[in-house]
């Protein structure tokens, strides 16, 4: 596996003045910690989540990166989604654990030729390689929950920097510091096994969020870095030196959401080729 294998399993990973007072303080708490709940329960939004990577050896600049957007059902877990990395666009439905994508005719070969799909069940894949990629499925595939769930561990000691437009979208700027053992130990039932998961890689570091509420309390915005020196990353992406940066995006509350699976015959599943020596 080489450095820029590596990074695209990297990115499947995983993103002012202090107000005074005690009462302010609770207040930003508040804000932050219930923000995650009150996101998903708009049930739909359109999402964007971009993942970069900067200062990784091998990997030029700007090249290691991938970006989501589409529409996604955060309560029923599955989204319609293009997914751009490089120059490459990718058609994605995500349903669970389960990616499918759709491949241009020119790079479909062997088995997977004259099947415009492939699928991959993140769960199935990490029992064939070794490396458990179930905690990774909701990042890789462009689900924000997990990333929604982590707001639950923030400490106490939440900033609020200021006021912000959004997406024109009026919202409160926040900074917090996340605990992702605590925030594992709060998530939602859904999303428990995930962070868990999620919380191992960060080996008890915190991670400083910013986080852009708007008036109902949801999420329009959250961005984070991780050094990846401090964080333990599974196969090839082990020993990655540099920073992930992450941000996501949510606007468009209760969009329709068209997220079905293809056709069987119009798909190749990918466990299956592994599983037969052919992928």
């Amino acid at each position: 596996m080489n450095r820029r294998v590596g990074v695209v399993l990297l990115t499947a990973v995983v993103g002012g003045a202090a107000v005074t007072g005690c009462g302010n303080r609770q207040s930003a708490f508040a804000a932050v910690h219930t923000a995650g709940p009150k996101t998903t329960a708009a049930h739909t939004a359109r999402v964007v989540l971009a993942i970069t990577v900067q200062g990784v050896s091998g990997v030029p600049a700007g090249s290691g990166g991938v970006r989501s957007s589409g529409a996604f059902d955060f309560t029923g877990h599955k989204g319609h989604l293009t997914v751009e990395t490089g120059a490459m666009k990718l058609e994605t439905v995500m349903i669970g654990t389960t990616i499918y994508e759709k491949v241009p005719p020119q790079l479909a070969q062997g088995a997977a030729a004259g099947k415009p799909w492939i699928k991959l069940d993140l769960a199935d894949a990490g029992k064939l390689t070794g490396v458990d990629l179930g905690g990774l499925s909701q990042e890789s595939s462009g689900d924000p929950s997990q990333s929604l769930a982590l707001l639950e561990g923030a400490s106490k000691n939440v900033v609020k920097l200021g006021s912000d437009t959004v997406r024109g979208a009026a919202t409160t700027h926040y900074r917090a510091a996340i605990d992702p053992k605590l925030a594992s130990e709060r998530a939602p039932a859904a999303q428990k096994q995930a962070v868990q998961r999620l919380s191992g890689i960060f080996d008890d570091q915190t991670v400083p969020v910013d986080v852009w509420i708007d008036a109902e309390g949801r999420v329009r915005k959250m961005t984070y870095a991780l050094d990846l020196k401090a964080v333990h990353l599974p196969g090839p992406a082990a020993g990655l030196q540099g920073t992930l940066e992450s941000t996501f995006e949510a606007y468009d509350f209760g969009v329709p959401v068209d997220a079905t699976a293809p056709p069987p015959d119009q798909v190749t599943d990918v466990a299956a080729l592994v599983k037969t020596g052919m992928g």
